[in-house]
């Protein structure tokens, strides 16, 4: 995940994430996607984000042959 992102929640067909600068909520639907972006303008750049709680599911990043470069349990 990209180490700007502060805060992310993914659903069935959706994933949104949020940086110091930005909200970006992205969809998908069969074969078709779309993503919005949105920029804070003027927004204090010292705000912190917050997730209040954990969910439930967990994440695993497997990309290529090697394990020791695999993100599990995150």
């Amino acid at each position: 995940m990209d180490t700007r992102v502060r805060y992310s929640a993914q659903a069935a067909g959706a994933r949104f994430s949020f940086t110091q600068q930005e909200a970006v909520f992205a969809f998908t639907r069969g074969n078709k996607a779309a993503a919005l972006r949105l920029a804070f303008l003027g927004a204090n750049p010292e705000a912190t984000i917050k997730g209040r709680r954990l969910a439930a599911g967990k994440v695993n990043y497997l990309l290529g042959n090697d394990p020791a470069k695999w993100h599990t349990g995150h």
